[in-house]
């Protein structure tokens, strides 16, 4: 049905205008927006354990990541890390600057990054951004499953009949864009707009097209921090266009379009003693339309008092989360359990400047947009899971405790040690779904997105050694889960109880640099459902297989302005599903050059 899309946006925007001056989140007025690049051409992926980063500008973040979702998905087309990459620096450049890297290979991941910084004669500071990432090539072919060869379906990638076969797709992802920082004496005014595409293509039992384009604006203006000035605040407003053609043979060409809109804000008072008092607002709404209208959002209010006491660190405060939603429209956006959030920390400094012991106790409730499903799953489909579960919805993090032990032993080496358990009411999880046979075409699986209600117990280590020409640096996760769902949320998978990322990186005399890494995942299990119809679905047993995606990453300085790179990637050539249902075939090797002018 397909009304008036002002007449059902129209009263949304008069709510998103009207909580403009309410607005927020915690973000570090002092952080630098931009994307400029250092002149080390090789960078390993965690430079330190608490990395100064630019802000996050563009909501739709193809790493994206938020406490709800479980995703360990890193984008369609990182199939494993680029561990030994260039990195943005936190800061602008103070000279005309330009920065490019790009390089192909086989099986097909073109690698692009552009950077351009040219210098005023003034305050502001910009930059021109483009940056590609995809894969062309062939993927593994599923098996055509039967209900009582249930675990072939997603664990073996190959036909039933044993043979091997893949099928050509691709993926491709960009983005393109203008930053810039305006700075006065005690304040600064800060903007992004860019464009960003998502294009995919997979030839199957069926043929399946995804054209997603988008523009994203956002400005941001805050003070800086200064001890004569006891009022701070910061004002972030953003907000997406973007439209989505899809094309498959089991339906006509759909076009969905997307509207997102989002008013941040925070406001804090320094006392004499140090102490400050801080009230943080928020508003975001999500809106689709097009072969369906869903429309929904939150408003958050978060007062906290932080005060410190000799060693002692304190953040007491309290989150108020209320959700809405179009009523009598459709059933998204249909949840709202909670309104009212802890959101507390606590730190002790055990060992001056060395070590800290910290506790977390948060929690939120957070809308999902159809830009953070694609973030999620860049397969997602609106009609993949559609019946089984709301596809578009409001996530529900009741609880979350986190204890940890951070710190440093001398210069070269930091870690993070943590631990804790977490309470999920309604979580965004990744499924897969059977698409019923027509006498056209033959029933193959699709992969599908749902929500779930479980909790999860969970530990993780994160460390770096820093030597004057080695580096090893890597994260380990471990989590063990507990569904608390009923029959009718099954069918969705939860990630891997066992994941992380190592890297190795050495460098000879700054001209010569090796770098080894490898990320890994055990399997993962679950259930996948025969069938989309409510009264003939099945759930059947579903497995993903574990794999370890080893790399290895080598890079010649030529001059300070030339380096020429390589890189091979999945060198163990295992089925790597970081997207349920497809797998990039093989190893892969990319050259490339680098240019810092």
């Amino acid at each position: 049905m397909k009304s008036s899309i002002l007449y059902r946006i129209f009263p949304l925007v008069l709510a998103a205008f009207a909580a403009l001056p309410a607005s927020g989140q915690n973000l570090d007025p002092t952080v630098e927006v931009s994307r400029a690049y250092e002149g080390k051409l090789m960078e390993v992926h965690k430079p330190q354990l608490k990395m100064a980063v630019p802000d996050s500008v563009l909501r739709f973040d193809l790493e994206f990541d938020y406490s709800v979702s479980e995703s360990p998905y890193k984008g369609a087309y990182e199939f494993s890390p680029y561990t030994l990459d260039m990195k943005p620096s936190p800061t602008f450049r103070d000279i005309n600057s330009f920065y490019l890297k790009a390089g192909a290979g086989y099986q097909l991941h073109p690698v692009f990054d552009m950077v351009w910084s040219p210098v005023f004669k003034s305050p502001f500071r910009m930059n021109v951004y483009a940056s590609h990432r995809s894969f062309v090539g062939k993927y593994h072919t599923m098996a055509n499953p039967s209900l009582s060869d249930a675990e072939a379906v997603l664990g073996k990638m190959e036909k039933t009949d044993g043979s091997s076969r893949a099928w050509p797709g691709y993926d491709l992802r960009t983005k393109a864009g203008v930053e810039g920082r305006y700075d006065w004496r005690n304040a600064f005014f800060g903007f992004d707009a860019g464009y960003e595409g998502l294009h995919q293509q997979e030839r199957k039992f069926h043929v399946s097209d995804r054209g997603y384009n988008s523009a994203v604006v956002n400005l941001v203006t805050a003070s800086k921090n200064h001890p004569d000035v006891p009022l701070q605040y910061k004002a972030d407003v953003s907000y997406r266009f973007a439209e989505d053609i899809l094309t498959d043979t089991a339906s006509p060409e759909t076009s969905l379009m997307e509207n997102d809109f989002a008013v941040e804000g925070d406001l804090a008072y320094a006392f004499q003693n140090g102490d400050r008092l801080a009230l943080d607002l928020g508003y975001d709404m999500a809106m689709v339309d097009g072969g369906l209208f869903a429309a929904g959002g939150d408003f958050d209010v978060v007062p906290h008092y932080v005060m410190d006491r000799n060693r002692w660190h304190l953040d007491v405060g309290v989150r108020i989360s209320a959700a809405f939603r179009t009523d009598g429209i459709s059933d998204m956006y249909g949840y709202e359990d909670q309104t009212v959030y802890p959101d507390i920390r606590v730190e002790y400094k055990a060992i001056p400047d060395a070590m800290k012991v910290y506790l977390d106790l948060g929690g939120d409730s957070r809308v999902n947009s159809y830009a953070d499903l694609l973030a999620h799953n860049p397969r997602a489909h609106m009609r993949y899971g559609r019946g089984l579960w709301n596809i578009l919805d409001i996530e529900d993090e009741k609880f979350a405790l986190a204890a940890g032990l951070e710190g440093r032993i001398g210069t070269r080496f930091s870690y993070d040690l943590s631990g804790g358990y977490a309470s999920y009411g309604n979580a965004l999880l990744e499924g897969a779904v059977m698409q019923d046979a027509t006498a056209a075409i033959l029933p193959y699986w699709m992969p599908a997105l749902g929500y779930a209600s479980y909790d999860k117990a969970f530990a993780s280590l994160e460390w770096l050694l820093a030597l004057d020409h080695f580096r090893f640096d890597g994260t380990v996760n471990y989590a063990y889960y507990a569904s608390r769902s009923d029959e009718t949320d099954k069918g969705l998978l939860f990630p891997a109880a066992l994941t992380g990322d190592v890297a190795f990186a050495y460098d000879w005399k700054e001209r010569v640099f090796v770098g080894l890494d490898c990320s890994f995942s055990s399997a993962r299990k679950g259930i996948a459902y025969y069938s989309m119809n409510q009264f003939l679905k099945k759930p059947v047993d579903a497995r993903v297989p574990g794999y370890a995606d080893l790399g290895l990453e080598f890079e010649y300085v030529v001059n300070r302005k030339l380096s020429a790179w390589a890189r091979g990637g999945n060198l163990l050539g295992m089925t790597i599903q970081r997207s349920l249902l497809y797998a990039e075939k093989g190893p892969y090797f990319t050259l490339g050059i680098c240019l810092n002018l």
